[in-house]
């Protein structure tokens, strides 16, 4: 059989006995059988994704009136809406219920792109009190 194949591309016998060992080969590592194989299914709460809009939401709405926000009021804002959403939803969920951490944190300012921004204090208020220092009196 090989020889066939390979008088057939021109090529020697002992490369396509290779070219078929290694097809074999990788083929058997991507077989997949019922031991090894798992099925993994992750059930998406969907209390918890209307929580996540609606706290960016929030925080977007934060930012343009220039309030700052702490991680502290950040997190009671997020239990609040979570157990707003839980009360108004029909369905009983079958999922774990929702619990802050600093790694839910992390995903949530991550998959928002939230920064940690400094604001002093609004820039108007700020121009007055720097042209009230140049002023005459």
């Amino acid at each position: 059989m090989y020889a066939e194949i390979a008088k057939i591309h021109s090529k020697k016998k002992s490369c396509i006995y290779k070219i078929v060992k290694k097809k074999k080969k990788s083929s058997a590592s991507f077989a997949v059988t019922l031991q090894n194989a798992k099925i993994v299914a992750k059930v998406c709460d969907k209390c918890l994704v209307k929580m996540e809009k609606a706290l960016n939401l929030w925080v977007e709405d934060m930012n343009r009136k220039h309030i700052l926000i702490d991680p502290n009021m950040l997190c009671q804002k997020a239990l609040n809406l979570y157990e707003d959403f839980r009360k108004g939803s029909p369905e009983v969920s079958n999922t774990k219920p929702f619990t802050l951490s600093k790694g839910w944190l992390h995903r949530f300012r991550d998959s928002f792109r939230l920064r940690n921004r400094k604001l002093l204090e609004r820039p108007s208020l700020l121009l007055k009190k720097v042209l009230s220092h140049f002023r005459p009196s």
